[in-house]
């Protein structure tokens, strides 16, 4: 029996290793390592949502845009967070917004928010009417509405969010749900 157990661990040990290594390198160009996986966290979370921070971070690093310099633009930002130049960065190519002066690094990132910010930074657009692919988001009348839909014809969510079903758009964007969504976006515009 004891065999069985050591089994078990052993294999259970190596199926976590796999897991996180996987998840680490899924991007393929590393854009997660050292950045938004905490590595030390001995209770890791088994999907973890992505903040303002994280996705700027995730984002100039996935485009390969030059880091500006540190900048004091965001009372919140202070200049000397990891995530300061990539905020910077994010803010002056017009990727992401801020709140009146705020820029607000640790709110967290929502599907439709990532969504409006994948199409807007990989240039997604698709001009043909569509029918009403997820229960939860209308053809048209909210601001995430016409984004989704750009996103989704040219299958962003086809592995993620299959039609027909709920979108979630104000729930929190998770790590593997970005990781996909953009790996889809960057596929897109390398055609």
């Amino acid at each position: 029996m004891k065999k069985k157990q050591k089994l078990f661990a052993v294999l259970g040990a190596c199926a976590v290793l796999i897991a996180v290594g996987a998840f680490a390198f899924f991007g393929g160009n590393g854009a997660y390592q050292g950045r938004i996986i905490n590595f030390n966290d001995v209770h890791p979370v088994a999907d973890p949502v992505v903040t303002r921070a994280e996705l700027a971070s995730v984002l100039v690093q996935t485009l390969n845009l030059p880091l500006v310099p540190a900048c004091d633009t965001f009372p919140d930002v202070p200049r000397d967070a990891w995530y300061n130049q990539a905020v910077c960065t994010a803010f002056q190519n017009n990727l992401m917004y801020k709140y009146g002066d705020l820029f607000r690094p640790q709110d967290i990132q929502s599907r439709g928010q990532a969504a409006l910010i994948i199409a807007y930074s990989y240039n997604v657009v698709y001009n043909c009417p569509l029918p009403q692919l997820f229960k939860d988001v209308p053809v048209e009348g909210t601001w995430y509405s016409q984004t989704v839909y750009e996103l989704a014809a040219h299958s962003i969510f086809a592995t993620e969010t299959p039609f027909g079903s709920n979108f979630r758009p104000l729930d929190a964007i998770t790590r593997s749900a970005l990781t996909k969504w953009m790996s889809q976006a960057a596929n897109l515009s390398a055609r």
